[in-house]
């Protein structure tokens, strides 16, 4: 039994090491791979490896992410809303089109689209006042926090933004907050484009389809889910 025992150790330690030397690898290799568009042309105060200080796989799929969510908001612009902004057009924001990033944390996707579209207006909207904080710094970086700078930021929940906008963002925005975006961009006739996240860990009244296990709440703000 005790033999048994030794070589069932054994076993699993070789497969723990295995599977640590294929992490192991494999992050090398991430590493090794060049950005994808457009964090090849960014500062890298702007891109979510050195800006957003992550490494390895994560740093790919979180790049592949944005640039997929980058690209269709591409698509949703007139041609007129492309090229530099000229002196007057900075000065003239509320004739800006104003893309909104709810749950912007950081500006992983408001910053590469704040100086791709240098003619709209982009915004940041957080309760986090560490990571808007976090987000000013990087912008600062790229040459972003000008007085005339396309870059806001706005903190306070989704249900708090009330100014108009034309597109409305949310990459993994968590619990009922993509519902909270969908609703906003419902009642200003914006745009959209979202890609949802998680409600939280299930619970016992997890089997319940209306209720948020996130705050154990819904009816104040959403009484169904859309998501």
């Amino acid at each position: 039994h005790d033999q048994s025992s030794a070589k069932c150790t054994r076993r699993l330690a070789k497969k723990r090491l295995a599977k640590k030397q294929r992490a192991e690898a494999e992050r090398d290799g991430e590493e090794d791979q060049p950005p994808c568009w457009p964090f090849n042309v960014l500062p890298p105060a702007a891109c979510p490896r050195s800006g957003g200080r992550l490494s390895g796989r994560r740093a790919r799929k979180k790049e592949g992410q944005l640039s997929s969510m980058i690209r269709c908001v591409l698509a949703m612009l007139p041609d007129d809303a492309f090229g530099p902004a000229h002196e007057d057009e900075r000065r003239a924001g509320s004739d800006r089109i104003r893309i909104v990033d709810f749950a912007g944390g950081s500006g992983h996707l408001a910053l590469p689209l704040a100086l791709l579209l240098p003619k709209c207006e982009v915004v940041i909207v957080d309760l986090k006042e560490r990571s808007l904080d976090v987000a000013k710094e990087r912008a600062a970086l790229c040459g972003l926090l000008a007085s005339e700078s396309n870059l806001k930021t706005f903190r306070g929940s989704i249900t708090k933004y009330n100014s108009p906008f034309d597109i409305g963002l949310a990459l993994h925005a968590c619990g009922e907050a993509t519902d909270l975006v969908l609703r906003a961009c419902g009642e200003v006739k914006a745009a959209f484009i979202t890609a949802s996240c998680c409600v939280g860990k299930l619970q016992i009244a997890g089997l319940n389809p209306y209720l948020y296990q996130a705050n154990n709440d819904n009816a104040p703000t959403i009484q169904y889910p859309q998501s």
